[in-house]
């Protein structure tokens, strides 16, 4: 997936929904995640689109966190674990639009659990090499993460009941088997919103 289409579907109504317990985790947040753990975690959803990447030293990063690959372009990430009352604002932006110059970069994410002030937004307005990813599309983009898993899963591995077998509770398999259903549906949602809006333009 190229990071243009992945930023559409950020920009998108759509939000994938998924079991009870998963809607649970996520919205409880990910505050929780030392800061550490927390990058790993923005680097494991990059990776589910088919982005390449690694995390950066802890010091002496200059203001990466995350270094992306995506089709031969390199792409970086910044990563803010905040309290939900914290805002990030156009000064940090402006640090990190030289990171991405300094980093030779084509786009830049800057990912926080909190969000940003009305200045810090107009900035990546006025900068279209830079996404913001407040704690809400992080909620968004984790779900579709999932939701891309399960697609790329589907490619490797066709989930078959074995029903002659005990290998598996019955109920176990019919759940799984409906869950997985239930993410091929979602996915196919979010194509056909995508193809929506790339036909509009």
């Amino acid at each position: 997936m190229k990071y243009t289409e992945l930023n559409a579907f950020l920009d998108a109504d759509e939000t994938p929904i998924g079991s009870e317990l998963l809607e649970f985790l996520v919205a409880a947040g990910f505050n929780h995640l030392k800061a550490t753990d927390f990058e790993t975690l923005v680097l494991r959803v990059f990776e589910s689109f088919n982005f390449f990447g690694s995390l950066t030293p802890v010091t002496g990063d200059e203001g990466v966190d995350v270094l992306l690959q995506n089709l031969g372009e390199t792409i970086i990430a910044q990563c803010k674990r905040y309290d939900d009352d914290s805002k990030i604002g156009s000064k940090e932006l402006r640090e990190f639009l030289g990171a991405i110059t300094h980093a030779k970069a084509i786009h830049g994410y800057y990912v926080t659990t909190s969000s940003f002030s009305d200045q810090a937004r107009s900035f990546a307005k006025d900068h279209d090499n830079i996404t913001l990813i407040d704690g809400e599309q992080l909620k968004r983009l984790f779900l579709f993460a999932i939701v891309f898993s399960f697609d790329k899963l589907s490619k490797v591995h066709r989930f078959v009941p074995q029903r002659d077998t005990d290998d598996l509770d019955s109920d176990f398999r019919a759940q799984a088997e409906d869950l997985y259903n239930e993410y091929r549906t979602e996915l196919e949602k979010l194509k056909n919103t995508f193809r929506k809006r790339k036909s509009s333009r």
